[in-house]
This record gives structure tokens, sequence and C-alpha cells, in this order.
């Protein structure tokens, strides 16, 4: 074959290229599309979970400078100012406040600030201290809608952490209760199947001790009866011993000698 013809043989041939087609490279795309959104809000709420985790450490803290003031001064301190720090900030930037709740007692109630829970009552018995949290706000009651995400020092610190929390422990029994609050904590019974099942577990088990009762013979009724009886009532009789003759010469020589 000449050679011109095989060149003109192999340039007719045509070459498959392979490649991504536009759907595939769309699908590629969404995919990454998805998973670099599940990972910025999972990194987003790790943030958000450091910063709550330090703004409880910076509560307590402070809550341990406060208490150091009023020991060294005889009274707590009208504000943060006075314990000479510099500004106290929260992970977001903003101011942690504070409110000395003898002072605030003493204004009005429309410029109160000191916290109140659900039942407006008082969360803590000398100071209020606390973070606005993410959104930089606050409200004065803890089941606020803004005050879900404060992060708040309450119990005179047996409490330290978000709103949310703290207002779900409300109508629970605690372990901490301001002196004028006189609402009742929730004694309800268990209404889920799972808790019924738990109460149900720890209930006592009662002990049936079995009694054995000695058999009782009633007498006869019946004039059948009483005659059934008679039969089998046991006559004894004596019977004297009689002597048996010798039969044999043997026997006969054996009495013989018994004589």
């Amino acid at each position: 074959m000449p050679d011109s013809l095989k060149r003109r043989l192999a340039s007719s041939r045509s070459v498959e290229i392979t490649g991504f087609t536009l759907i595939e490279l769309l699908i590629v795309m969404a995919i990454i599309s998805v998973l670099a959104t599940l990972g910025f809000f999972q990194y987003s709420a790790f943030i958000e979970r450091t910063k709550v985790t330090k703004a409880i450490a910076d509560l307590k803290e402070i809550a341990r400078l406060i208490d150091d003031f009023q020991e060294r001064n005889g009274r707590y301190p009208s504000s943060l100012d006075d314990l000479e720090r510099g500004p106290f900030r929260d992970p977001w930037g903003n101011l942690y406040q504070f409110v000395n709740i003898a002072e605030d007692d003493k204004k009005g109630s429309d410029k109160q600030k000191a916290r109140r829970d659900r039942n407006q009552k008082p969360i803590n018995t000398y100071y209020d201290l606390w973070s606005n949290g993410a959104d930089g706000d606050y409200q004065q009651q803890v089941n606020g809608a803004k005050s879900r995400d404060d992060i708040i020092y309450a119990w005179d610190g047996t409490f330290v952490g978000l709103g949310k929390d703290l207002d779900e422990l409300y109508g629970k029994p605690r372990a901490w209760k301001h002196p004028s609050d006189d609402t009742v904590d929730d004694t309800t019974p268990p209404t889920t199947e799972k808790d019924k099942a738990k109460d149900k577990d720890k209930e006592t088990t009662t002990t049936t001790t079995p009694i054995t009762v000695a058999p009782t013979t009633a007498p006869p009724t019946t004039e059948k009866d009483k005659g059934k009886d008679k039969d089998t009532t046991t006559t004894t009789t004596t019977v004297a011993p009689t002597t048996v003759p010798p039969t044999t010469e043997e026997d006969k020589g054996k009495g013989g000698g018994k004589k």
C-alpha cells in the first residue's frame, strides 16, 4: 500500500477524546458546595461554643474579683470600673454588664436593670453579672427572646451559663432560691411511657409469704358417712396361744424331753 494512502486513512480516523461532561461537572460542583456549607456551619457553631466557654470563664473570674473587692472594702462595687482592671469585654467585643442590686433597688422600676426570672423574681442576692451574648442585647427577664443567648452569672454563682439553659431550670427542683421567691417547683408526675417505666421500676416489690394451713377433718354429716366411719374403726382382739401336738417320733422325743 502506498504511503500516501496510509496517511489519508490515518487522518480520516476519528480519535475519541474522553473527559467530563457538563452534567458531571455540575454534580461535582454541587457536592463541593454542600460540603463547604456544612463545614462552614459546623465551624461557626464550634466558634460560638468556644466563645460561650470563654465568657463563662471570664464571668467566674470577674465574680472572684468582685468578692475580693467586697472583702477589702466591706461593700460591693458600684460598677466594674471600681475593680480598676480596665474595661472587661466579652468574646464578641461587648462590655460585660454589672448591676449592684442594693443600689438598683433604690431606683424606680422603670430604670432598674437587675435581672429577673420568668416569675419576676431576682436571680441573685447581691449583684448581677452577665454578657449580652452574640446579639449584643438583652431583656431584663431571662426568658425574653433577647436573653436566650446571654451568658449569665446566676443563683449567687451556683449557675453560670446561657440564658436559655437557666430559664429551662425554672419549674424544676432547684438548689437555690431568692428569699423573696415563694413559687412552688413543678412536681407533675411523668407523662411519657419512658418516665412511667422508670417510676414503675422504682416501686417496691411486695413479696407474698405463703401460709400453711393444717387440714381439718370434717365430721360425717350423713348416715352413709357415719357407717363408713364405723367400719373403719379398729377392733383389738386378744388371741390365746395354742399348743400343737407332736406328729413325728422325733417331735415326740423332743416333746418327752421337755416334760
